[in-house]
């Protein structure tokens, strides 16, 4: 069965802010963008499971690289994942490519369509 790993983690204000610095402030964005991928945490979503992603995070779709002698995971390897809003959008999906990170919300991955449901 196909799995999606999630990546979540905090925006880069939300971050800064738990750093005890305002936007006008001065601190070192290296330390802000480090502690940012300190608070990453990973989650691994199987088919038709849903998850959320919390107000002040983003989730990013995991690359997975590894070596995998399953005939599954070589077929499904280079397939591209979608955003969808409704079922309906399933029947023309290639429209809604997922580029980017997930904004904070509910969503259910539908492995069977490479497609993530915002709920």
């Amino acid at each position: 069965m196909k799995k999606l790993t999630v990546l979540i983690m905090p925006t880069f204000d939300t971050t800064r802010e738990s750093a005890g610095y305002d936007e006008d402030e001065d601190y070192d964005s290296d330390a802000i963008l480090f502690q940012q991928g300190y608070d990453t945490e990973a989650i691994e979503v199987e088919d038709e499971e849903s998850f959320q992603i919390p107000e002040g995070f983003t989730g990013r779709i995991a690359d997975e690289d590894d070596e995998d002698d399953d005939e599954e995971a070589d077929e499904n390897k280079d397939s591209k994942l979608y955003l969808i809003y409704d079922l309906k959008n399933l029947e023309v999906k290639h429209e809604y490519l997922l580029e980017g990170d997930l904004e904070e919300g509910y969503y259910t991955f539908l492995a069977q369509h490479n497609a993530i449901l915002m709920d």
